[in-house]
């Protein structure tokens, strides 16, 4: 009876082992990468590469506690395998301008990411509004007008206003620099998300949106 299922107790065994594995490698890992990142935005040099950085500080670590590559990648394949399907299905999606922008954003300033696209997307959605494009906007404004109460002309407008109530603010309040402006505009003109982005948008039109974003007022305490 024992013999039933031969390969049983190795398969259950291997899951133990890489769960544990992920429990201390993905941990270390995110704690390495972000105090390393931090680093880079306090040099805010582009030669300052917090991946690579990052990899190095890994490897060392692991060759001063004599950890095996083997026992640390374990936790990493298998973390892989989890988040494979999440990672397809956003880069078949495609993502645009909010991310474009975000992105750069957040290498220089500490503004989480979610943040960063919250406060872009009401800017992201006029920018985005194409005359070719016009009956799926047309659809959007009225999914946010229906949500928030108001015409649909006014949909993007009171999505803004909605989130700096809710405390979310502009990119000023969410301690972009100003001077960072430039410099994201430049990046995420050339980044791969805008290769997904509905519209071809310049770098011009990209920094006029920044500033849009960065000027508008925090309006969280409004009466």
């Amino acid at each position: 009876m024992g013999e039933s299922h031969p390969g049983s107790p190795p398969k259950r065994r291997k899951e133990q082992i890489m769960w544990h594995d992920i429990w201390w490698s993905l941990p270390l890992t995110l704690l390495v990468y972000f105090m390393v990142r931090r680093v880079a935005q306090r040099l805010n040099t582009p030669l300052f590469n917090p991946l690579l950085i990052s990899m190095l500080v890994l490897i060392a670590f692991l060759l001063v506690s004599h950890i095996s590559y083997a026992h640390y990648f374990n936790g990493c394949q298998a973390l892989n395998s989890l988040l494979q399907p999440a990672v397809v299905a956003l880069a078949n999606a495609g993502l645009g301008v909010i991310h474009g922008l975000a992105g750069p954003l957040g290498g220089l300033c500490d503004a989480p990411h979610g943040a960063l696209c919250g406060s872009l997307l009401p800017f992201g959605l006029t920018l985005n509004t194409d005359p070719a494009l016009l009956a799926r906007f047309d659809e959007l404004r009225g999914w946010f007008a229906s949500a928030l109460g108001v015409s649909p002309a006014q949909a993007f407008d009171a999505l803004r206003d909605w989130g700096h109530q809710a405390g979310l603010g502009s990119l000023c309040v969410l301690g972009v620099p100003q001077d960072a402006l430039e410099s994201a505009a430049l990046a995420a003109s050339s980044s791969s998300s805008m290769k997904a982005n509905p519209v071809r948008l310049t770098y011009d039109q990209l920094f006029r949106m920044l500033q849009q974003a960065w000027k508008e007022p925090d309006r969280s305490n409004a009466d």
